[in-house]
């Protein structure tokens, strides 16, 4: 872990996960030789079968490119470095400030239609999420994308820096590079809660339903253009794992859409 760069060493291992699917290119077939309909990837958190098949439901029913759950540290959302609402800024703003700490955690400030959906537990649209789980559809995986886990690209010299890619989580460039490759309809399902300690899967760890109403339905309306500008927490360009994103923020331009 010291002795390589943190993002790098995390890249190679969820794509080692993913071998056997980039193995059956291009015939694209499981190993029962029928295609592959998605992928179910989570982390080190409790889950349950109801977890699994909400988010199942709601990829197929939205018919969404990704279906991303809800991760908690306590009583805070965790994955705050990766994910981007459709404005482009975080879902919750971080650090949280020392006198915030004790009130309730903010959420989208900067996109309200989605914290009303949120309130109502209704799926909504992001810009980038993974949030502990996610059903992802397989085929960008496959020529001619061949989306992979990544780091981000060494700075180019002579570029500026808002135009150097932000050099963000593995799991962040898996949405980045959808949009990019026109697999822009990634959701978070915020009923679908994900716990990373026993206790705290306890407490929080359920499934809640969607809340829909003559305002709001539960189908969304999804949005193919990305935000006109996305925040970046760069992760320092230093091997080992005790690095702080933090420290810095910039907003760069979105991916430039491509039709292959």
């Amino acid at each position: 872990w010291e002795a390589k760069h943190r993002i790098e060493i995390l890249a190679d291992m969820r794509n080692s996960a993913l071998r056997p699917l980039y193995e059956s290119s291009p015939d694209g077939l499981a190993p029962d030789g029928v295609p592959w309909t998605g992928i179910v990837f989570y982390n080190d958190v409790y889950l349950s079968a109801i977890h699994v098949l909400e988010l199942m439901h709601q990829q197929l029913q939205q018919d969404a490119d990704m279906t991303c759950g809800w991760d908690h540290a306590g009583r805070w959302f965790y994955d705050g470095w990766v994910g981007r609402d459709m404005s482009g800024d975080l879902y919750t703003p971080f650090p949280v400030k020392e006198e915030a700490k004790d009130l309730p955690q903010v959420l989208f400030p900067s996109h309200p239609p989605t914290k009303r959906r949120y309130d109502k537990n209704l799926p909504f649209q992001v810009f980038a999420g993974w949030n502990g789980i996610a059903v992802i559809n397989p085929r960008p995986f496959f020529p001619p994308f061949n989306v992979r886990f990544r780091r981000g690209a060494a700075a180019t010299d002579g570029r500026t820096a808002a135009d150097n890619e932000c050099q963000m989580s593995e799991s962040s460039f898996i949405s980045w590079d959808f949009w990019k490759y026109g697999f822009s309809r990634i959701q978070v399902i915020p009923g679908v809660h994900a716990c990373y300690g026993k206790e705290d899967a306890q407490m929080r760890g359920w499934v809640e339903w969607p809340m829909p109403d003559s305002d709001d339905q539960e189908l969304i309306w999804w949005n193919e253009i990305p935000p006109q500008k996305v925040r970046c927490h760069d992760w320092p360009d230093k091997p080992g794992k005790g690095w702080w994103a933090w420290d810095t923020v910039r907003w760069v331009n979105p991916p430039d859409l491509e039709e292959l």
